[in-house]
């Protein structure tokens, strides 16, 4: 049962597969023997019987199998003198190497050598066979084992006292029995009975099968931001984690304008203490549903957190997995399933300073977008900061947009830590100064001085000569139109209708669909110095007939459907007759601001 649940990474997996990996790297400043560091490499793989694992298939069915032999995949390289730009790539490529789950070792220790007292260690394991904690069982067991063999003195490993199998047979006789079935009714009532989509404002459209494409980009809370999150936990009686969690569900609100927020968070998995050293991958997400309906205020909403997180927390053993087949959820393969946001905060320190080794960690980059976004933070005890990374899928998002996601967390935080408990949530602010300066005053034009006298088609062939590559009019599946090209044909077909007899007084009827063509004949009839009737190409003839009656319009701009035009009065001309080339450089008449524009009937009139 528990493979299934291993095995829903899997499912996130491009079929070339890749490095879906937990691990990191850490920067040593002390002499290091790599010759004994592998050794104390090899000693771990052969205590930790999931280190050993690769996973096969038969008859359709996922198997693990568990290697006799200990086979080591290790690596030393000399960068000493190289940048650490170019050092950071190297690393960055040894951790992203695919594996082949069939065949490779699935756990592989790199060190890289950029002074007798200065190496950077790294670490990557495939994500189905290890979680957070074993990474930091493995850091700490390493070092010690590391230690032991170099001061010859063998370190004494506390035995390990249950076995991976051990937690998969538990966790089968729970699913047995009667706390299980308790658990599935509590997230049968905690989740909505149609589980909301997270609908983000995307830059690209959602592909119809999700990818897992992915990026990072990092950012960090400063002291005060930092200790201000720890004051308003103190004050609220909650965990720095409800504090940081209930700023992303404020996030993800103002962010998609949903009130029902579902976010997925990992808990450990380990609620025995047997479990607390087996090396193996434990992590079961919660899906965590918090409305911020009603305007909540600030300690409304950090109680509602509060509380769904408690409600988690306590029926966490139910995996996520049989949890989705049990509700029956409808799976939509553009997205993952119940929650597309996760939220991530690791907690546990690596203990090695006593041995004198001081570890900095170097920020990798993962490269799976998994869900759409997911916000994993850590406090870091040698500066009292959180350091903070949103992950996001990149056929979805920009690198700018999660930029700005970034800095609207950390300003939402910022109002968070800042507000009286009374305070509606929904009013926080969300952004900087110079965000919000642009979007008054830069993009809303204010103090921009705009020609309040010229025409629209004349404002218009001023940007063409200025910008004549720049998309005037772009429609869904991709046509564009340039500002050069929209005004050259409306020239042309301006020229045209004033052999038709148009100018003032006229009212040309417009019988266009929605496209860059009706944005043409619009401004063509305008620089004609005419007034156009737009009419509705799905309105029966007879409605339409009678609106240009009404309005006194003779010529009918059409799109050529054949029986269509012939029903209506006056005479029907397509564009493509009067998009004649050579037309555009005849001199156009002037056309006075005071004279009709458009003639609209609107609903009864």
């Amino acid at each position: 049962t528990h493979n299934q649940q291993a095995l829903w990474f899997l499912r996130q997996l491009n079929p070339d597969g890749f490095a879906y990996n937990i691990g990191g790297a850490v920067e040593v400043r002390a002499e290091l023997d790599p010759e004994l560091l592998f050794e104390a490499f090899r000693t771990l793989i052969a205590r930790h019987p999931s280190l050993r694992v690769n996973i096969t298939a038969e008859d359709g069915r996922p198997v693990q199998r568990v290697r006799p032999e200990v086979v080591a995949d290790t690596g030393l390289l000399d960068v000493s003198g190289l940048p650490w730009d170019e050092v950071r790539a190297r690393l960055v490529a040894e951790y992203r190497r695919p594996y082949d789950l069939e065949r490779d070792p699935l756990v592989r220790l790199r060190l890289f050598r950029r002074a007798p007292d200065r190496w950077v260690l790294m670490k990557a394991v495939h994500h189905i066979v290890s979680d957070a904690i074993s990474t930091f069982t493995f850091i700490e067991e390493l070092f010690e084992v590391y230690h032991g063999l170099r001061t010859g003195r063998p370190a004494e490993l506390a035995p390990v006292p249950a076995r991976y199998l051990d937690f998969l047979n538990r966790q089968n006789r729970f699913l047995a029995g009667p706390e299980a079935r308790r658990m599935l009714e509590y997230w049968r009532e905690h989740l909505p009975r149609e589980v909301p989509a997270l609908e983000l404002p995307t830059d690209r459209p959602r592909p119809p099968v999700q990818t897992d494409n992915g990026a990072s980009e990092f950012f960090q809370l400063d002291d005060e931001l930092s200790a201000r999150v720890h004051a308003l936990a103190r004050e609220h009686n909650v965990t720095v984690y409800t504090v940081l969690l209930t700023a992303y569900y404020l996030l993800l609100h103002r962010w998609s304008g949903q009130d029902e927020i579902v976010v997925g968070s990992p808990v450990t998995g380990r609620t025995e203490e047997e479990f607390a050293s087996v090396y193996g991958y434990f992590v079961n997400p919660l899906p965590l549903h918090v409305s911020l309906a009603g305007e909540p205020s600030v300690a409304e909403l950090l109680g509602r957190v509060r509380d769904t997180v408690l409600g988690g927390l306590d029926n966490q053993e139910y995996p996520f997995v049989l949890l989705v087949e049990q509700l029956g959820l409808q799976r939509d393969p553009s997205r993952s399933a119940v929650f597309q946001a996760m939220f991530i905060l690791l907690t546990h320190k690596v203990a090695v300073e006593r041995f004198g080794y001081a570890l900095e960690y170097i920020e990798l980059p993962e490269e799976e977008g998994q869900f759409d976004v997911t916000l994993s933070a850590y406090e870091d005890r040698s500066d009292g900061r959180f350091h903070c990374v949103l992950k996001y899928n990149t056929d979805l998002f920009d690198a700018a947009t999660v930029r700005r996601m970034a800095a609207h967390y950390r300003t939402l935080l910022d109002g968070l830590t800042r507000a009286e408990g009374g305070r509606p949530a929904a009013r926080l602010p969300m952004l900087e100064a110079g965000e919000r300066e642009r979007i008054v005053t830069g993009f809303g034009g204010v103090g921009r001085r705009i020609d309040h006298d010229v025409p629209v088609h004349e404002l218009i062939g001023k940007i063409a000569a200025q910008f004549p590559e720049a998309v005037a009019v772009s429609v869904p599946g991709g046509r564009r139109l340039g500002y050069r090209e929209l005004d050259q044909r409306s020239r042309r077909v301006a020229a045209s209708l004033r052999e038709h007899g148009v100018g003032a007084g006229t009212v040309v009827a417009v019988r266009l669909a929605k496209s860059p063509e009706l944005v043409i004949a619009l401004l063509a009839v305008l620089r004609a110095g005419g007034a156009y009737l737009p009419l509705d190409p799905d309105h029966p003839a007879e409605r339409l007939a009678e609106l240009m009656e009404n309005a006194g319009a003779t010529l009918a701009l059409t799109d050529g459907r054949p029986g269509e035009a012939a029903r209506l009065p006056g005479r029907p001309v397509t564009l493509d007759e009067l998009d004649r080339p050579g037309t555009e450089e005849r001199p156009e008449p002037a056309v006075g601001l005071d004279r009709t524009a458009y003639v609209i009937h609107t609903s009864g009139s």
